[in-house]
């Protein structure tokens, strides 16, 4: 899955581990990355208020949504909103947010299990999820952390997401479905449920529920094709890995123009499947991912070791980029016979870097 991690976000518990090998951040390298830095600093709920410090995307979650119900009672338009939050603290916009919006049951209790995610220790988590339950018990996003704290095996997780899942839908209702399809994600209310059809594909597919993980892939990309969550992307490797070759012309056709190491490598790779090494339809889609980013190559066959530790960030055509794209989807690569040797064996050239015109600055 692509996603780009900046200085002001951190990979979130329950998201896919940063090494690649398909197990949550949490039962992998979670530990470990938490003894390399500040540890009470990232746990602690309650940072030092002259600090805008990393925040998880479900923290970031709860903010926007905050910052939506401020914009609303504020009346402001786009431009009013930049100058209005610009420099804002996260506590000062929480504070604010509570003051001017008036929070039914059910917010406060998706408010409740949204800052469940960063408390400190797992009682605490626990006792937060459960109750934001009792407030409310259609509460999606409790489930998830419940999900979170309870699930240590693949089939616990999704005892609790399918939990997630038919809360979400019972909150949401059959027709919000219908006349919102296509366009989710973008509606708060949605997120929760979103994300919780995510990690159920992923925990069924490391079950080997192949189809059924597919399947919901398909599903959250018909609920938002604009596909927020990068879900396009965990489904690309997936269909390679399954050896789905109708669907995947079916995703390259809904996502024509889509670019970037990981697209065109899959491409590669699946033209490589389809047509064969020698078909020069193959060979010119290696040169379009070559020329998007010449270094996979050479972590693809090992030429350069890939680093323990995933990049915070990446640009495209980088060193972290090509990083990215190997750990999520080295697997289908070493999977296909010769593949890899193949694509080293091409004489690719690099893309042709702009050069300033003399004269100027």
């Amino acid at each position: 899955m692509k996603i780009v991690h900046t200085s002001q976000t951190k990979i979130g518990r329950n998201d896919p581990c940063h090494c690649g090998n398909g197990q949550k951040y949490k039962k992998c390298c979670w530990e470990v990355d938490q003894n390399k830095s500040h540890q009470n600093f990232i746990e602690t709920v309650d940072r030092d208020e002259s600090f805008n410090g990393p925040v998880t995307r479900i923290e970031m979650q709860a903010m926007m949504k905050q910052i939506g119900k401020i914009i609303e009672s504020k009346g402001l338009s786009i431009d009013e909103a930049n100058e209005y939050f610009t420099g804002r603290h996260m506590d000062d916009i929480a504070t604010e947010y509570h003051k001017v919006h008036q929070r039914t049951p059910r917010e406060m209790a998706e408010d409740l299990a949204l800052q469940a995610h960063s408390l400190r220790t797992p009682k605490q988590r626990i006792l937060a999820a459960q109750k934001a339950i009792e407030i409310d018990p259609d509460c999606a996003e409790a489930y998830i952390v419940l999900a979170d704290e309870f699930g240590e095996t693949p089939l616990d997780e999704i005892e609790y997401y399918e939990k997630a899942i038919a809360a979400a839908q019972r909150s949401l209702g059959e027709t919000f479905f219908k006349e919102n399809k296509g366009h989710f994600w973008v509606i708060h209310e949605t997120r929760s449920f979103m994300r919780a059809k995510q990690f159920m594909a992923q925990a069924l597919w490391s079950v080997h529920r192949q189809s059924d993980a597919i399947e919901i892939m398909w599903e959250l990309l018909d609920l938002n094709p604009n596909d927020n969550q990068g879900n396009r992307y965990i489904l690309f490797d997936w269909l390679l890995a399954d050896n789905r070759q109708k669907d995947i012309e079916r995703l390259l056709s809904i996502y024509p123009k889509d670019a970037g190491a990981h697209w065109e490598y899959n491409k590669a790779l699946f033209y490589f499947k389809k047509f064969g090494p020698e078909s020069e339809k193959t060979k010119a889609q290696a040169q379009v991912a070559f020329a998007a980013n010449e270094y996979v190559v050479k972590y693809l066959t090992a030429k350069i070791k890939i680093p323990d530790e995933m990049p915070d960030t990446y640009s495209f055509g980088s060193k972290e980029e090509a990083i990215c794209y190997v750990q999520d989807s080295i697997i289908g690569w070493m999977n296909t016979i010769n593949a890899p040797e193949w694509l080293n064996s091409l004489r690719l050239s690099p893309a042709k870097k702009s050069r300033t015109p003399k004269g100027t600055k």
